[in-house]
């Protein structure tokens, strides 16, 4: 009878350790940081600075051997050109992060998958690790319908609410 009691109150315990760990007691503070395209915006990891943007629906390859990148119909190419810096003390891995657009009917839609340009020399960051007070640029590219108008903001990966204010597009 005793064991039965025991063991009753120990499922009773671990119950309610885990409830309390659930009910966000170790609550994460977000620094909700906003930074114009162009300035640096510090996250946890990274200094992160988007140094332009341009649309469009097409990306040459460059390359003979290689076909241009076409947008699929009524869809085009949002391209960030953005550097990382590591600011850690030990290397570190960069992910491309998300794109949000908030219309003017106050619709707000994220774009959180990139775009995997192969073969074509400055886009992407897959599996791109780099080494401590290193910086590394790259374009980040988002397929997104022609026809969105709104503010676009840039979320970079491993980011905490930090976000880099990317203007209109109309």
């Amino acid at each position: 009878m005793i064991k039965k009691w025991m063991f009753a109150t120990a499922v009773v315990l671990m119950f309610s350790a885990c409830e309390e760990g659930a009910s966000g007691n170790e609550a994460k503070v977000t620094k909700q940081e906003v930074v114009k395209k162009g300035e640096v915006l510090t996250t946890d990891y990274f200094d992160v600075t988007v140094n332009d943007l341009r649309i469009t629906s097409k990306i040459e390859s460059g390359n003979p051997y290689l076909d241009d990148v076409i947008a699929s119909e009524g869809q085009c190419f949002l391209i960030i050109n953005t550097t990382f810096k590591n600011t850690n003390t030990e290397s570190r891995m960069i992910f491309e992060g998300s794109l949000e657009v908030k219309t003017p009917e106050g619709k707000s839609y994220m774009f959180d998958k990139t775009e995997s340009i192969l073969g074509v020399d400055g886009y992407g960051a897959l599996l791109e690790q780099i080494n401590p007070l290193t910086s590394f640029t790259t374009n980040i590219v988002f397929q997104m319908p022609k026809d969105i108008k709104g503010s676009i903001y840039y979320h970079p990966g491993r980011s905490d609410g930090e976000t880099i204010d990317l203007g209109k597009i109309n």
